[in-house]
């Protein structure tokens, strides 16, 4: 079931700079670049929220007190995330939500660490197809010959997704 946005509001000063610093510690310096102005919190109807840059649903998260800011899947492209590449057969599962199982993995960045989000990338096109939560750092991923590696979190078409069109 789709969510929906019940309510908006611009973040101030404050609480716009708190938010493109802890944005920058999570993604790196290239996301400091992507959070301007116009910035708006949103609530959900399922209790989670979504942050708009310039009327455009671009970081949501989940209902809870540790829930993380999540990036869209189209911001994961245009922030450079850490990545982690699977080869062609595993993407038609893992856009329709499927976690990442080693055996599809073909890459992954060294710097990645057990909680980091990354982007989800298909070997042929190179281009980000989910956001995923590393469940062990690199080195391990690198080491394992199966089981789950990466839990993905958001891909296209999922109950968030439907927000960008709504809002």
């Amino acid at each position: 079931m789709d969510v929906t946005i019940k309510t908006r509001a611009f973040l101030d000063k404050k609480r716009t700079r708190a938010f493109k610093e802890e944005m920058t510690r999570k993604f790196g310096e290239r996301v400091a670049d992507y959070i301007t102005e116009n910035i708006e919190e949103g609530g959900l109807d399922n209790g989670g929220a979504v942050i708009l840059i310039k009327k455009v649903p671009r970081f949501f998260k989940e209902k809870g007190r540790d829930a993380e800011w999540i990036p869209f899947v189209d911001v994961a492209r245009e922030i450079k995330m850490k990545r982690v590449v699977v080869d062609q057969p595993a993407v038609p599962y893992i856009t329709n939500g499927a976690d990442v199982m080693r055996p599809g993995i073909v890459r992954i960045d060294d710097d990645v660490e057990k909680g980091d989000f990354l982007a989800i990338v298909d070997e042929k096109n190179q281009v980000p197809i989910a956001i995923g939560k590393a469940m062990f750092g690199a080195a391990d991923v690198v080491s394992m010959d199966k089981g789950k590696a990466i839990k993905t979190v958001h891909h296209a078409g999922d109950k968030y997704w439907a927000l960008k069109q709504k809002a």
